[in-house]
């Protein structure tokens, strides 16, 4: 693949990755990368069994916008894992892919730019399907035939056309994928049933946002949303004013919040509390580490009702968590 960025000219992309980029390779991954004065670019594909995937990794030090090429139909499912792409695709137009946004397309050939901003941090998920994946799924997705027939014809489309969420049972999937432990023919297999398993969940979430649609945001609405983000995770164990972060912001709670629902699919408080459980038990499954120092950095200051939150949001609780991350093969139905 060509990469082209306006400011940094033609960019070199090597298997020879610079110390950085290797910390940051995926287990069994065909990488491609390069480091220089613009930031860095990695490129990664991995292999299942009949489907292939790319995963992207961008971070520039100043403003650019990045053209590249892949002349070979692409059918593909794309999704934001950080950030949000500003893009423009032939055959497609431009539009935003906001951070866990996903896309259903297909092109005769990729020719796409992407906007990327100084400093930030870029990733992004493209799983690439071929028509048979698709076509048993057919009957229980309205729109889905029409596709495909206009993907047969060779015809550039979307399978989508309202904005859509990957919810957390997709953003589980991804996280499996990238942290796959299997090789060989195991591993490609596995990667294969869990591109599937996304591909039904994203369809599921392509049919139900066409019933509730996202108000799209422009260019200028997304900055302040994505500040509001940085400040939720940076003092996150600090108790939470919707009224102070909307200060912070510029905006009024009733724009903060409608611009969480715009990029995340869910309000202010509805995101603290995902960020804050999702932090809980990847500190749960640290060695040694007290249900209360857990509580405490969660957010909590009182380790009872961080426990009954986290049954609520997970179905089972804390002390499950730390009981299996200590004795692998652990067997037990949750509490």
């Amino acid at each position: 693949m060509r990469l082209i960025a306006t400011n940094a000219g033609e960019i070199s992309l090597s298997s020879s990755l610079p110390a950085k980029l290797k910390s940051l390779q995926v287990r069994e991954s065909i990488a491609y990368g390069a480091e220089g004065a613009f930031g860095h670019v990695l490129l990664q594909e991995l292999e299942g069994d009949g489907i292939s995937m790319q995963y992207s990794h961008l971070q520039f030090t100043e403003n650019d916008k990045i053209q590249y090429d892949l002349d070979q139909p692409s059918l593909c499912l794309h999704i934001s894992l950080s950030n949000t792409f500003l893009y423009e695709v032939d055959g497609l137009g431009t539009g935003f892919l906001h951070e866990r946004g996903l896309n259903l397309n297909y092109v005769p050939s990729m020719h796409a730019r992407v906007k990327v901003e100084c400093e930030r941090l870029y990733r992004h998920l493209t799983i690439f399907y071929k028509p048979e994946h698709l076509s048993p799924l057919q009957e229980s997705f309205p729109g889905l035939d029409l596709f495909l027939k206009n993907t047969e014809a060779g015809k550039a489309g979307q399978f989508n056309t309202t904005y859509c969420i990957a919810d957390h049972p997709i953003m589980l999937l991804i996280d499996t994928i990238l942290k796959c432990p299997y090789t060989g023919t195991l591993r490609k297999i596995y990667l294969e049933h869990i591109a599937m398993d996304i591909l039904v969940l994203a369809l599921v979430q392509i049919r139900e946002s066409g019933i509730k649609a996202i108000t799209p945001l422009s260019e200028e609405e997304i900055a302040p949303i994505y500040r509001a983000k940085e400040i939720l995770l940076r003092d996150i164990e600090k108790p939470f004013s919707l009224t102070d972060l909307a200060e912070e912001t510029g905006l009024s709670p009733y724009k903060l919040n409608g611009g969480f629902k715009s990029v995340f699919a869910m309000g202010v408080t509805e995101f603290l509390l995902e960020q804050r459980m999702e932090r809980a038990h990847l500190l749960l499954q640290e060695k040694d580490m007290l249900v209360s120092t857990v509580a405490k950095k969660s957010g909590y200051s009182h380790p009872n009702a961080f426990s009954l939150a986290f049954k609520k949001y997970f179905g089972y609780t804390p002390g499950f968590v730390q009981k299996n991350s200590r004795s692998s093969g652990n067997e037990s139905n949750p509490e």
